[in-house]
């Protein structure tokens, strides 16, 4: 889970600890530098991957989470305005974002 403490959003691991999403984030990115793909044809691979995670999985998992029907402690749906359920998005070739994304992506990692 994630809170507040001191204005910084920190998150409790696995050993009960709480760490900074900043050195989350750091540690996530010197493990991407450790594996750093081999040649760009590795980058793509990798940034077709993200796009999945970001754009497919970890928005099926969010609403496996909380389904539209989802009804809150007071009784109210969870996903009502302000909140929109999200939508999974299928890759396409012909869609100009999801090219930028993974040219963009797999080029920051070459």
């Amino acid at each position: 889970y994630q809170r507040r403490v001191h204005g910084r959003t920190v998150e409790a691991v696995a050993d009960g600890s709480v760490q900074s999403l900043d050195v989350k984030l750091l540690r996530d990115a010197v493990k991407v530098l450790q594996e750093r793909p081999g040649s760009l044809d590795d980058c793509v691979k990798i940034a077709r991957e993200k796009f999945e995670k970001y754009f497919a999985n970890d928005i099926k998992d969010l609403l496996l989470a909380y389904p539209e029907n989802k009804v809150t402690k007071e009784g109210t749906l969870f996903w009502t305005l302000p909140r929109r359920p999200p939508r999974p998005i299928k890759y396409s070739g012909e869609d100009s974002l999801h090219v930028m994304f993974i040219s963009s992506f797999a080029y920051v990692l070459a």
